[in-house]
């Protein structure tokens, strides 16, 4: 049973980490971050909050591999 549930947190874990690299990826190279400059600023800090949360949380999703490796660990 935990070997199940540490399959599902790493697969999860996983997802997580390639969620935060496609976020960074699209804030910084593909210039997401540079919006504030056309919209407006009220809207921007709404993006920009989106970006810093969602990036938190997917690295905390991220973070759960040690979960799994305890649980296999037993």
């Amino acid at each position: 049973m935990n070997t199940t549930i540490a399959e599902q947190i790493e697969r999860l874990a996983a997802d997580a980490r390639q969620h935060a690299d496609n976020l960074r990826f699209y804030w910084d190279d593909e210039g997401v971050h540079q919006l504030g400059i056309f919209i407006d600023p009220d809207l921007y800090q709404y993006v920009e909050k989106m970006y810093s949360e969602s990036l938190a949380f997917a690295e905390r999703c991220a973070a759960l591999t040690a979960l799994a490796q305890d649980l296999r660990a037993g």
